[in-house]
């Protein structure tokens, strides 16, 4: 559990900006999106979601977990940004922390749960069975999944000693959300910003 505990609490770097691809599909049509999400201790996380058409969203999650939408358009609006980008944003880059152990799958991976919100939601992450590297997250109630993450990638940037998770699967029933990292440039206290990385 310890171990499990310490892989989610150093996921990512504490400050960073990262420029992603995404590819949204929603029924039979696809979105191509890209993302500048950038995090810190001080201001949370704060993603601009950015298509042809221009900036189309603008969600930040403060430190204390409030949603702020900056920016909606008809293509982001405000019930979309704020009930799935800002899902997006916490569930992948926001780790829960307040969690309890859930035991362990047939295969031996290890199980952390939230307990349940008013709603009767549970947050599962599901890591390799040594705790070492988070393979899966998903919020299910009363045993049905109701969203699903597979972390399809790792890859380590300069400015960083550790892999990071870098391409996520997101399934929903209403959507499917295939997410990329291109480049991330890591931000230390006192030192100077560390050159943006491109992965091969």
């Amino acid at each position: 559990m310890a171990q499990a505990r310490t892989t989610l609490a150093q996921l990512y770097p504490p400050q960073y900006r990262a420029t992603q691809r995404a590819v949204i599909t929603i029924g039979r049509k696809q979105f191509v999106c890209d993302g500048v999400l950038t995090v810190s201790p001080q201001g949370g996380q704060h993603l601009a979601v950015i298509s042809t058409l221009g900036l189309v969203a603008d969600v930040r999650v403060e430190t204390n977990g409030a949603v702020e939408l900056v920016r909606v358009t008809p293509l982001f609006n405000e019930t979309w940004s704020r009930e799935f980008v800002s899902r997006d944003l916490r569930q992948l880059f926001v780790p829960n922390l307040d969690l309890e152990i859930g035991g362990r799958l047939p295969d031996e991976r290890f199980v952390l749960e939230s307990r349940p919100t008013l709603d009767a939601c549970v947050s599962r992450y599901i890591f390799t069975a040594s705790g070492d590297r988070l393979q899966e997250m998903e919020i299910a109630r009363a045993g049905r999944r109701l969203y699903h993450v597979s972390v399809k990638r790792y890859h380590q940037f300069a400015g960083f000693r550790k892999e990071i998770p870098s391409e996520f699967e997101v399934v929903t029933p209403g959507y499917r959300l295939e997410l990329r990292t291109a480049e991330l440039a890591v931000f230390e206290p006192g030192a100077a910003r560390a050159a943006a990385t491109s992965q091969p």
